[in-house]
């Protein structure tokens, strides 16, 4: 009964009767779960508990783990390299660094950008307390410049897109809550930021329309349009009156990579 019970508690009863070595990795971790559970112990110890399962299996054994936290009152201990995993997991946290802990306590106390990118010794990506995870910096290796006027998560995918190819971009003109602006800035990249809430001032907008004069492309997303960013649809019909090569996002970025091999063609 206690064995039946604790597969039951890691919904793996249909595996009793399975090989083991005929089981897919998320399959053996239930299993190796269920037969720590059958010991009935007050801490569960795991070592990289994740490290051989597909994103599936990530996720329903996270959602285990806090599950068997909760209903069995039990204590576990995780060692984890996946620092996503770990924000999305953990009540407490230990940063560890050279043999010695450089942090402790709340996941969302802790992850702090300067703390993980010093954690990690990065220098070729940042880390954002606000998206929970990396983000790239551009190498700047393509001679091209590019205006990417976006907003309300338009702009995202596009940036990571821009940044790893290697072209230098200037993001605007972005709300400074935007989620976009948040991306960029994680990104390093250069920004023309307005204040939340207020209509773009007229001074940001002069200062992108400067900043396209001396661009090669400009790309623009379907971003909804309202009055505090009306300037923005402005600037790019500013663009097509400069004669800049200009092109609208439709959704895909296979098409804007074959537009733009055109362009620098």
């Amino acid at each position: 009964k206690i064995i039946e019970h604790a597969a039951e508690s890691v919904n793996a009863t249909h595996l009793l009767s399975k090989n083991f070595f005929e089981m897919s990795d998320g399959e053996r971790q239930k299993i190796m779960i269920a037969r720590a559970l059958a010991q009935e112990p007050k801490v569960l110890i795991l070592d990289e508990p994740t490290s051989f399962l597909d994103a599936k299996h990530k996720i329903e054994l996270t959602i285990l783990l806090r599950k068997l936290s909760t209903e069995n009152n039990l204590a576990i201990v995780v060692t984890l390299h996946d620092i996503e995993l770990a924000l999305r997991i953990a009540d407490k946290m230990a940063l560890i660094k050279d043999n010695r802990i450089v942090a402790y306590g709340h996941p969302e106390d802790i992850m702090k950008r300067e703390i993980v990118n010093n954690l990690y010794d990065l220098d070729s990506a940042n880390y954002s307390e606000v998206l929970g995870y990396f983000e790239l910096k551009s190498p700047k290796t393509v001679n091209c410049n590019i205006f990417l006027i976006c907003g309300a998560d338009t702009g995202s995918n596009i940036m990571r897109f821009l940044v790893k190819n290697g072209y230098n971009v200037i993001v605007g003109i972005l709300h400074k809550n935007d989620i976009d602006y948040i991306v960029g800035k994680t990104m390093e990249l250069k920004i023309i930021g307005e204040e939340p809430y207020n209509p773009i001032s007229q001074k940001n907008y002069e200062l992108a329309l400067n900043k396209i004069k001396s661009c090669d492309i400009v790309i623009y997303t379907d971003f909804p349009i309202g009055e505090i960013n009306r300037l923005n649809k402005k600037l790019i019909e500013e663009s097509i009156n400069l004669n800049k090569y200009v092109i609208k996002y439709e959704g895909s970025i296979e098409g804007l990579k074959e537009k733009l091999n055109k362009c620098i063609k």
